[in-house]
């Protein structure tokens, strides 16, 4: 992981969350997107390939041990709607990893 995770002025769920998928999924297909004026219960994962493609993951208004994900997808340049989001709540981690790991084309054994 080139970024360290105890650094991020972010909640301890969401660092977490981080160093499960670094130990999962691994960190290279995406890169972490965390302003430190960004919401301390939210993180953002964009793809390395393409950055428009984006995961906004938080904790914030889920109950314990839950997340919400919005998943973004880049649109075709020919339509005209810019981008496609898919908003889930109240998930658990191993249905998210799936659902990054889907999102983000990642191979990876449970």
């Amino acid at each position: 992981m080139s970024i360290n995770v105890w650094a991020l002025k972010r909640d301890t769920d969401i660092k977490h969350l981080l160093l499960e998928l670094s130990r999962v999924l691994g960190l290279k297909a995406f890169d972490i997107h965390a302003p430190d004026d960004g919401h301390p219960q939210s993180i953002e994962l964009l793809s390395k390939e393409d950055p428009r493609l984006k995961a906004y993951i938080y904790t914030f208004s889920q109950a314990p041990n839950d997340f919400g994900l919005v998943l973004d997808y880049p649109m075709l340049e020919d339509n005209d709607l810019s981008s496609m989001e898919t908003a889930y709540e109240e998930i658990k981690l191993d249905y998210l990893i799936d659902l990054l790991a889907a999102h983000f084309d990642i191979a990876y054994t449970t």
